[in-house]
């Protein structure tokens, strides 16, 4: 498992910037939740308590397809099945939004799996847990 220190300044070369779900995609975006959670989820970004990131998932052409799961905070997504076609996902911010920095991490197997925040998050291969340090500007977003 590869794991970054927090406490870096925002925009280093190992954080990645995360950006909040525009509230006008947030019913699009309920499916790709956990189907129990996500109609609390997304009345909570509605009203702007507790935004969602917007990811996109992808894997290198010629590399296998791979299942994975998006890990932040305490939350863990549902299974993705990561093509080379890319996919947005949704989850939530992976500590409460006023923090303005926390840690993701995909969980499976596969290679060449990117996770796009800014910059994209590439993992060359997946065998387990990789995780990334993140961050994002706390401001309304609604």
């Amino acid at each position: 498992m590869a794991a970054f220190a927090l406490g870096l300044n925002p925009g280093s070369s190992s954080e990645a910037k995360l950006t909040p779900i525009a509230v006008s995609e947030l019913d699009a975006a309920a499916s790709t939740l956990v189907s129990t959670q996500a109609a609390q989820r997304i009345a909570d970004a509605k009203t702007c308590k507790a935004p969602l990131v917007v990811l996109t998932i992808v894997k290198k052409g010629g590399s296998p397809d791979a299942t994975i799961r998006i890990g932040s905070g305490d939350y863990v997504s549902p299974p993705f099945v990561v093509t080379d076609k890319p996919q947005q996902v949704a989850v939530p911010f992976p500590a409460p939004y006023p923090v303005g920095k926390g840690v993701m991490s995909v969980m499976g197997e596969g290679k060449d799996i990117t996770v796009w925040m800014t910059p994209g998050w590439t993992v060359p291969t997946l065998n387990g847990i990789a995780t990334q340090n993140v961050w994002w500007e706390t401001k309304p977003n609604c």
